[in-house]
Formats: structure tokens, sequence, C-alpha cells
């Protein structure tokens, strides 16, 4: 699909089918309504983590793909562990 319709097109509507889907999990009031939401914004989310690294490589210098590549992942790993410790910090 994304090499049809272009990487980055892909992945901008899959940023936004993520964002609109927490969206409206954030409003559900039922279990069935929150777990619609979420199977909708894990099927954006694997849009995105898929398209990323083919968009990524089009958009870098070939010298510096390496160590894009490298930086990107590493922002993504690390951002998981930050988000439990600053809920340990913020939830008491």
């Amino acid at each position: 699909v994304a090499d049809r319709f272009g990487r980055k097109t892909i992945f901008l509507w899959a940023l936004v089918g993520y964002s609109l889907a927490t969206l409206a999990m954030a409003l559900q009031s039922t279990v069935n309504g929150i777990l619609a939401c979420r199977l909708l914004a894990g099927i954006g989310l694997g849009v995105e983590l898929v398209t990323i690294d083919a968009y990524l490589v089009e958009i870098v210098p070939k010298h510096m793909r390496g160590k894009a590549a490298a930086i990107m992942h590493a922002i993504a790993y690390l951002a998981i562990p930050l988000v439990a410790f600053v809920s340990y910090l913020l939830i008491p």
C-alpha cells in the first residue's frame, strides 16, 4: 500500500487514524468500545512502525541511514521505560 500511495501519505494517515482512535478510546464508557478503539489504534500503530523504516531510508542521505535508523529505534525503545518511570513519579 505504501508503495502505491506513498510512504509519507500512508504514514501520516496511519498517524491520524491512531490519534483519532486513541481520542475515541478516551471517550468510551463500555468495555467493547474500548476494545474496538484499541484494535484500531493498534492497527494504526502497526502501519506506522512498518512504514517509518522505509520512509526513513528515502529521506536520509546514504551515509547517515544507519545512524538515523539507530537513533530512531533508540528513541522508540527508550520511550517505554521513560513513560513507566514518569508514571511511577506521577501516580501515587
